[in-house]
């Protein structure tokens, strides 16, 4: 079971961002867009948290997001948008409906701040 799944199109922040949470306890999983992001979580355990890239091919975050909030099972996991463009701001023509925003480039002590807000504290944290 995954305690976070990353959605970004970027190979390397994927793995990057995915090897820098691992080394601090947490399960990862990862995936290249939202349709494959789709697809993870409807044939895995939920995770506790969803980092999400918004410009991506195929199915990017805004779209993922709608198609994962029309679906009951999935709505209630939390979403973090990896992005400079997401805005929290209903007024904003980049409004995303998400928990919180991590800007990139990410700064991996704020991101592993807001991680370990949605995951259980069972983890070490160190």
């Amino acid at each position: 079971m995954a305690d976070v799944l990353i959605i970004d199109d970027d190979i390397e922040l994927r793995e990057a961002l995915a090897e820098a949470l691992a080394m601090e306890g947490f399960h990862v999983a990862t995936v290249g867009n939202g349709r494959e992001g789709l697809d993870y979580l409807q044939e895995a355990i939920p995770p506790h948290v969803i980092l999400v890239d918004l410009i991506m091919p195929i199915m990017n975050g805004w779209q993922f997001c709608e198609a994962k909030n029309a679906d009951p099972r999935l709505a209630p996991i939390p979403v973090v948008a990896l992005s400079a463009a997401a805005k929290k701001d209903p007024t904003s023509p980049y409004f995303l409906d998400v928990e919180d925003v991590v800007v990139k480039p990410v700064m991996m002590d704020e991101l592993l701040s807001v991680v370990r807000r949605f995951v259980p504290s069972t983890l070490p944290s160190r």
